[in-house]
């Protein structure tokens, strides 16, 4: 697993990365030990890997904005892991870390978030390479809109195991699934960031979903408010997860299965 470093302009951005697990029961404390924290980015079509330090027991570490500058410039999606080996400077593909968890509920997590001001907002989460064969479905309630001083965003995060960026297509619709929204255009292994603001909604009495072509990814949905530094960083589970009985992956395919004529 990976973990995402978010960079939206004019926001301070920030992932804290823990080596003690989110629960104390499903710890296998033989595979307990000290980690080397990396920085992986794509350049000239490789994957190149950075070790940072390395991460006793018990340790956390924050990167920011300022020590990323310090490793490297690059406008490019940057990941963090945790490894019990260093990894190669340059790969062709993103090597299997911690292909078994040592915890299921939730994963082995960071802090994932942004800063304006003294506000900050953040969620735990990680993220694992895609297939590049499949669609997300997202329905969102979770935007502040206001006709002033919010800003809207939705940041659709995408990764890959191969080093390139394939170009595929975002579209949003009103909560009827009839009326497409907006469209745009988005990449793999990237931070795609989608302004929200100019788009003919009904913000009172509907909300979107959002659907892909060829890329599955993670929606985040931003608000933030410059004038009072107030801040609001939400993500979706797949449609299937609100299901409380009955098989869940069937239920994700039916729901799918009925939005995929839009």
């Amino acid at each position: 697993m990976f973990y995402p470093f978010l960079e939206i302009e004019n926001l301070e951005s920030f992932t804290n990365v823990f080596n003690f697990p989110p629960n104390n029961w499903e710890l296998k404390k033989k595979k307990f030990k000290d980690k080397y924290l990396n920085l992986s980015w794509i350049e000239n079509d490789k994957w190149k890997t950075k070790n940072i330090t390395k991460l006793k027991i018990n340790q956390e570490f924050e990167l920011n904005n300022k020590e990323i500058k310090k490793i490297t410039t690059t406008k490019n999606f940057k990941l963090i892991s945790l490894t019990d080996e260093l990894i190669d400077q340059n790969l062709n593909q993103l090597p299997i870390i911690n292909k078994e968890s040592l915890t299921k509920n939730p994963s082995w997590r960071a802090s994932i978030g942004l800063k304006l001001g003294n506000a900050r907002t953040s969620y735990q989460g990680e993220i694992y390479p895609f297939p590049e064969k499949g669609n997300t479905l997202s329905l969102c309630p979770f935007l502040k809109f206001s006709k002033v001083n919010i800003k809207n965003y939705l940041i659709f995060l995408n990764l890959e195991k191969n080093p390139h960026n394939r170009k595929c297509k975002l579209n949003i619709y009103e909560s009827d699934g009839k009326k497409l929204i907006k469209s745009d255009i988005i990449y793999s292994n990237k931070i795609n960031v989608i302004n929200l603001d100019n788009i003919n909604f009904d913000f009172e009495n509907s909300f979107l979903i959002v659907k892909t072509e060829n890329i599955i990814g993670v929606p985040l949905y931003l608000s933030y408010s410059s004038l009072d530094n107030s801040l609001s960083l939400e993500h979706t589970h797949p449609p299937g997860s609100f299901s409380l009985l009955g098989d869940k992956k069937k239920i994700q395919y039916l729901i799918k299965k009925n939005f995929e004529n839009l």
